[in-house]
């Protein structure tokens, strides 16, 4: 649309028509952006998402390999400014607006699961499927307790005489890393 109230996202080519979309139509339905290696797909997405955090509205990016994080800082890369400036766009940075999470300490927040589980969480965020046998021993070691810590869960595992323990603190070991 030309509705100048909607997430500019660039020029017609070879037009001096500014396109924009309606973010009401654009983010109350399931959207894609399908096209070929090279034809802007990623660049789009990160203009959308500016676009939307110009308008104050949440929006929440799951970014495993990181090709968004530097939308965190202007660009001073020479290419892309020139680019920028022959549509009379400025770089702007988002490092207010932006909280990125991750699991290693690289500048960003660390993403961990709590250390204080119900026994539901616990259940509901097994990686495996738990034999029953298994199942018996965890249930009958956290059947007492209100708050279940990694370390506690783990040694009271380890202190049972059990065959299918070492199983169940592989699984418990893996969560605790999580």
């Amino acid at each position: 649309q030309l509705d100048k109230t909607g997430a500019f996202i660039g020029s017609l080519e070879g037009k001096n028509i500014k396109i924009y979309l309606n973010l009401n139509k654009l983010l109350s339905r399931p959207v894609s952006i399908l096209a070929k290696t090279g034809s802007g797909k990623s660049y789009l997405s990160s203009v959308l998402m500016e676009e939307i955090i110009e308008k104050k509205v949440p929006l929440l990016i799951i970014d495993p390999h990181g090709a968004y994080s530097s939308m965190k800082f202007p660009t001073d890369d020479e290419k892309d400014v020139s680019f920028m400036e022959r549509f009379g766009i400025e770089p702007k940075e988002y490092s207010k607006e932006i909280v990125e999470y991750c699991d290693i300490d690289m500048g960003c927040r660390s993403l961990k699961l709590n250390e204080n589980l119900t026994k539901q969480e616990l259940l509901h965020l097994l990686p495996v499927k738990l034999s029953s046998a298994q199942l018996t021993l965890l249930y009958s070691i956290v059947k007492d307790m209100d708050v279940i810590r990694f370390d506690d869960l783990l040694y009271d595992i380890e202190n049972i005489n059990h065959a299918q323990k070492w199983n169940l603190i592989n699984v418990i070991d893996y969560l605790k890393k999580s």
